[in-house]
């Protein structure tokens, strides 16, 4: 098949590979990498033209570049993330090996005139979750490729790559940090729909590692709005878990006949003929008293309970 539609089937792998961090805290159906991706890109476009460093501004169109292609490593080396214990460095190489491969598939298909046809399998790692590599033996010719002729797509793609690994500028620093900040709000929008606590996300992802001013007034305002909602949670719990329980006493009572909060009798009271004996509930005293049930004919229910002798005690 042509390089373009190569170049299409190894990076659909994004719309596939789930980020990892989700997984490990048991999201369901965590989004993919391209949906982050993505939205992260649409969050670039409203880079401030306030945002300056000294002479350095940023250009929305250049940050959006930036954020389309800052997790492109990852079709083929899938979401690493801390809990996978892989060094920074070791991560790193990992990514700057697999920019090399795509850029050089970037370049056939920019470059009709390369005859490079390297060939791509497809391994199936775990299930729903499938790994493209490239034949050993063309990485050193996709290698060369990137250095001896590239076309200028590929380039710009690499080299905003490199730009945001590196994050010494500040349009790197303001797409790293729209990166945290679209990862908390998927964390809160995963609490909202779902009964999981990702309160480690905004722990470790603390104000201080957020670079822009602007950004952290985003995720400033995202806090204050997530404490709150947890707040109203936490109260409607409190409230709902009280009215259940009264509707239970009150279900209960009407299987019943009679009101549950009378205390039970350890034994057996003095009744007469005709007579039923029945505790008697009187305002901060609890006395017995002989009482007469009226029970009704069609429903089988008590209706009144009236009481004969309030100071004869069971003891008596």
């Amino acid at each position: 098949c042509c390089a373009a539609i190569r170049l299409a089937r190894v990076c659909g792998q994004l719309k596939w590979r789930k980020r990892t961090g989700w997984v490990h805290n048991g999201v369901h159906r965590p989004e993919s990498i391209s949906d982050h991706m993505h939205r992260m890109t649409l969050l670039a476009l409203l880079a401030p033209s306030s945002l300056r460093d000294g002479a350095e501004s940023v250009d929305p169109c250049r940050c959006a570049l930036m954020a389309t292609v800052h997790d492109l490593a990852e079709a083929l080396v899938g979401d690493i993330a801390p809990a996978d214990r892989v060094t920074a460095s070791v991560k790193l190489q990992l990514e700057e090996d697999a920019m090399h491969k795509l850029v050089g598939l970037l370049d056939q298909a920019a470059l009709p005139s390369l005859s490079l046809h390297t060939s791509c399998t497809v391994k199936s790692c775990t299930p729903g979750s499938p790994s493209i590599s490239l034949e050993p033996a063309e990485e050193g010719i996709l290698a060369t490729t990137v250095v001896a002729q590239s076309s200028p797509m590929s380039r710009l793609v690499f080299e905003l790559w490199q730009e945001y690994a590196a994050g010494t500028t500040l349009t790197a620093r303001f797409v790293k940090d729209l990166d945290k900040f679209e990862m908390l709000v998927q964390a809160d929008e995963y609490e909202r729909a779902q009964d999981v606590d990702l309160e480690d996300f905004f722990v470790r992802t603390t104000n201080d590692k957020f670079h822009t001013t602007e950004v952290r007034g985003w995720v400033e305002d995202l806090r204050r709005d997530r404490d709150r909602r947890r707040a109203e949670t936490s109260t409607l719990g409190k409230r709902n878990r009280s009215t259940s329980a009264a509707e239970q006493e009150q279900k209960a009572q009407e299987l019943d006949g009679e009101p549950r909060n009378v205390a039970k009798r350890s034994e057996p009271m003095k009744r007469t003929r005709g007579e039923s004996a029945l505790p008697c509930i009187q305002p901060g005293i609890f006395s017995y008293g002989i009482a007469r049930q009226v029970v009704s004919p069609t429903t089988g229910r008590l209706e009144a309970v009236s009481v004969v002798d309030t100071t004869t005690s069971p003891n008596e």
